[in-house]
């Protein structure tokens, strides 16, 4: 057996620390042994060292680019490692090369709903539980995306349609809690009493010692009459919550808030939190639960004051480092975001999602935009083709009044990613420099995304009226209505 073959059979004997040496010396000899890079990026990925993988994976596709199976295990690579973008984008590659690489399209689905692109994650489920009827774990995936969905529906205030989705997952039996809880908190919502007890009576019975599904259940009862069973919860949450108790174990706590915020109710978990903090500033658990609530409540300023805070107690904790960023980020402070991002890369520089933020953040008219340009095609280099540092690109370009340039950056985003908004963002913008022959699609496309966006609604509803599109210019007009 040659070295390649002891290599491919020891790292399917899962001896990955004995398999790389031979891969390293056969691609010392041979550097363009494809299979042998190929294996060794694989190899590096199962011990977790996900850096080595993706600059192994990414040199075999440079150089394989119609590699179906290349793509998948560097677009794997890419999710472990955060960096979701560029793994939708190598993942979907994959999934282009070769449909019938099933596990590609799973991860990709995967990746989408990292990326918060639910109804893509559920649309790319779907067709694969027609393909696939008998793959029960695929099903239960797919259950997931919905559940993700109908939450977002309800956050959006969808609730027609988040009821319709936990409606669909208690038919299907789906074994969790939160459908039940979300229906209950809907149905009451409604005024549907009996709805919402039946689906609180049902999330009780996965947590039946739940102090809040507890109190909820026992005054919905009272108020469907149901007196007899409500005394019963009554005095089970006084039996089992007589003094408080659950306040004076610090697990306990942290644990509620936890799984309020892994619920998003900001508002319970960060109240809960408060609570602590009240009893023991010290308490680093609840100072980092109130700021990461804070900051998705919107509340950046109060958010950053508190993983400050954090610091002082924990000052080289990195994950603190970049939350702090990150909410910098979040709020548009993007100077202060790059230099905590910068200080954190300075002593550890192999971080790729810091390093994707750092670029983010570094999308401002006060840099050197050459320079900038300079360091989103270096990363190009490492990260890949990526959507939303290609409409970087064009937004530097079209700074500098480079607006062809601009459209062109733009619309590699765009072949990334049909639907990145920084890129579709940047080319509505751009038309009221020149012509962009396709706006109207690509507002059509942008405004189903954000609704909301007043602004470039409004300059769609011009161009409507323009274009003589009287139907469709009054059914934009009626969605900003209040």
């Amino acid at each position: 057996m040659d070295k390649l073959h002891l290599a491919i059979e020891l790292g399917r004997q899962r001896r990955y620390g004995e398999a790389i040496p031979l891969f390293l010396e056969i691609l010392s000899r041979d550097g363009h042994n494809g299979e042998a890079q190929l294996y060794l990026g694989r190899s590096y990925h199962a011990l977790g060292n996900f850096s080595l993988a993706i600059d192994c994976l990414q040199t075999f596709c440079r150089r394989h680019q119609d590699s179906a199976v290349g793509h998948f295990f560097l677009g794997r690579s890419y999710l472990s490692a955060g960096v979701y973008p560029s793994a939708a984008d190598h993942l979907y590659r994959a999934s282009l090369l070769n449909p019938s690489l099933k596990q590609a399209r799973v991860l990709l689905a995967i990746t989408w709903m990292h990326l918060r692109r639910y109804e893509q994650a559920q649309e790319l489920l779907g067709r694969l539980v027609e393909e696939y009827p008998q793959d029960g774990d695929l099903y239960r995936g797919y259950l997931n995306t919905l559940l993700l969905n109908g939450i977002r529906h309800f956050k959006n205030e969808d609730y027609e349609y988040a009821v319709e989705i936990f409606e669909f997952l208690r038919f299907q039996n789906y074994d969790h809690i939160l459908p039940h809880l979300y229906l209950g908190i809907l149905y009451k919502n409604q005024g549907d009493i009996s709805g919402a007890l039946d689906a609180y009576e049902t999330a009780l019975t996965y947590s039946p010692r739940d102090e809040l599904i507890l109190y909820r259940t026992a005054i919905l009862n009272i108020k469907h009459g149901k007196e007899k069973r409500a005394k019963e919860l009554l005095d089970l949450l006084h039996r089992l919550y007589p003094d408080s108790s659950l306040l004076k174990d610090t697990e306990v706590e942290h644990s509620f808030s936890r799984e309020y915020l892994r619920r998003g109710d900001y508002e319970k978990a960060l109240s809960h939190a408060m609570s602590l903090l009240k009893r023991n500033t010290r308490d680093l658990t609840a100072r980092l639960i109130v700021a990461e609530s804070y900051r998705e409540l919107g509340q950046f300023e109060r958010a950053g004051n508190h993983y400050q805070r954090a610091l002082e107690q924990s000052p080289q904790n990195t994950e603190i480092h970049g939350n702090l960023g990150i909410t910098f980020f979040r709020q548009g402070e993007l100077r202060q975001a790059e230099k905590v991002f910068s200080d954190i890369l300075r002593k550890k520089p192999h971080l790729h999602t810091i390093r994707y933020y750092w670029l983010l953040s570094r999308n401002r008219d006060d840099v050197d935009q050459e320079l900038y340009r300079s360091q989103l095609e270096e990363a190009f280099g490492h990260l890949g083709e990526d959507a939303v540092l290609w409409s970087c690109m064009g937004d530097s370009f079209t700074r500098q009044g480079e607006f062809a340039r601009a459209e062109d950056s733009y619309r590699r985003a765009l072949d990334s990613d049909s639907q990145a908004e920084p890129a579709l963002r940047g080319l509505i913008d751009l038309s009221r420099h020149q012509e962009i022959e396709d706006l109207s699609d690509l507002l059509e496309v942008y405004l189903d995304l954000n609704p909301r966006d007043v602004r470039r609604h409004r300059y769609y509803i011009q161009i409507l009226f323009q274009n003589e599109v009287y139907h469709e210019a009054l059914k934009r007009i009626e969605q900003l209505l209040p």
